[in-house]
């Protein structure tokens, strides 16, 4: 925050190139901050397709945006388990209840 560095687009444009708004989605509430070698859980709306889901990020190495999920639901309520990469959330629509 220093200003030295100038600032990186960690998505390489794709929301902006392809319409999806992503947002982050805070896996672990005891963590204060983001570190480098962190892989990040992004939900994602698609602006054209008014589809959403989720994305993984990781900030360091190759392939860095990875689609998990994108498809015509409403997802809510995520939760990441506390010691493994197994998360549970509320996946629903106009026809299907949650």
């Amino acid at each position: 925050p220093s200003g030295k560095q100038k600032p990186v687009n960690i998505t390489n444009n794709a929301g902006r190139t392809d319409s999806i708004t992503f947002r982050y989605i805070n896996t672990d509430p005891d963590k204060r901050f983001v570190e480098n070698k962190d892989v990040l859980l992004l939900s994602a709306f698609d602006n054209i397709s008014k589809e959403a889901g989720f994305y993984t990020l990781r900030l360091q190495g190759r392939n860095p945006l990875l689609k998990r999920e994108l498809d015509k639901y409403g997802y809510t309520s995520v939760k990441k388990a506390k010691n493994t990469d197994l998360f549970v959330f509320q996946k629903s629509n106009f026809n299907t209840s949650p």
